[in-house]
C-alpha cells in the first residue's frame, strides 16, 4: 500500500481456480496498512489465521488469482501463471510490477 491511509481487503478473494475466482474471501476486517503489504499463506490448512488459505499451490505450476467483488460475482482484479517451481525462490513482482524470480524473498516487505 503506497497510500498514507489503510486500505481494506474487504470483498476481496484469493483463488487457484480460475473457474472459482472466489474461492477465499479475505477476512472482512483485514487491511493493508499505509507503507504494508499484504501477505498469505497457502498452506491447504483450514485455522483461525487470516493470513492462511485453505488452498495450496501447485509445485509443478498453476494460477493464482486476486478478484473484488462486484456486486454480481467475484471479478478477476490480478493474476499470474507460473511453472515448475525451484527451491528457495520466489515469485515476486518488481519495481515496474512485472512477474520475475527471486532467490533473496522478502516476506511482508518490499521486493529487492
Amino acid at each position: 500500500n503506497p497510500g498514507s491511509e489503510p486500505v481494506s481487503l474487504a470483498g476481496f478473494y484469493l483463488s487457484h481456480d480460475g473457474g472459482r475466482p472466489d474461492r477465499t474471501a479475505l477476512a472482512e476486517d483485514a487491511e493493508v496498512a499505509p507503507g504494508g503489504y499484504a501477505l498469505f499463506f497457502a498452506s491447504g490448512t483450514v485455522d483461525d489465521d487470516p493470513q492462511t488459505l485453505p488452498f495450496r499451490l501447485s509445485a509443478s505450476g498453476e494460477e493464482l488469482l486476486l478478484s473484488y467483488d462486484a456486486g454480481d460475482g467475484a471479478e478477476p482484479l490480478d493474476a499470474t501463471e507460473y511453472g515448475p517451481q525451484t527451491s528457495d525462490v520466489s515469485l515476486a513482482r518488481d519495481a515496474d510490477g512485472d512477474w520475475v524470480e527471486d532467490d533473496s524473498p522478502t516476506p511482508g516487505g518490499p521486493n529487492d
